[in-house]
């Protein structure tokens, strides 16, 4: 047995299914969708403040070469974190090996199933209308910034969802 001495982290990591009218053209495009005439991003669990050009360069970045999402790829982002409507775990007998593996398979496709629900609620219309539709993943793992960004009001002004991976 390993027994671990010291810190050790409890990492959240976030998604964020992002609707944009059309693709921005530029990072002054990009800055004004996100941001307005705000010159400082806030993390909210600190004191600290970063340039908004800052934030939008990683965005602008995260954003490059992104193809709009299908309702399919929704679905399953949603599905790969928690959410409200997702089912109830089963309670399932790892002694008997065909009525776990089948019960499983019965969740992981209720489960897909109230996703592709919530990705047609959220972003129908928006696939419908041929808006681009888009993935970012920040991780407070990663930096003290992409730990704002995972947790604060990056994407606020936008239509979007977020799919915590807590």
């Amino acid at each position: 047995m390993k027994i671990r001495m010291g810190f050790i982290s409890n990492s959240s990591s976030s998604s964020f299914i992002v609707v944009f009218d059309k693709r921005p053209k530029t990072k002054k495009e990009l800055k004004e969708l996100l941001f307005g005439d705000r010159k400082e991003y806030h993390d909210p669990y600190s004191s600290e403040y970063w340039p908004t050009d800052d934030v939008v360069d990683i965005v602008w970045n995260d954003l490059k070469g992104q193809r709009s999402m299908t309702m399919e790829k929704i679905a399953k982002e949603i599905d790969a974190g928690w959410f409200d409507d997702r089912p109830e775990f089963p309670d399932l007998d790892i002694e008997d090996r065909e009525k776990y593996d089948a019960g499983w398979k019965k969740y992981e496709n209720d489960s897909l199933k109230a996703a592709m629900r919530r990705a047609e609620v959220y972003f129908g219309h928006a696939v419908k209308e041929g808006k681009l539709i888009v993935n970012f993943h920040y991780s407070d793992n990663d930096s003290k910034l992409s730990c704002a960004m995972e947790h604060g009001d990056l994407f606020e002004k936008l239509e979007h969802d977020t799919v915590s991976h807590h």
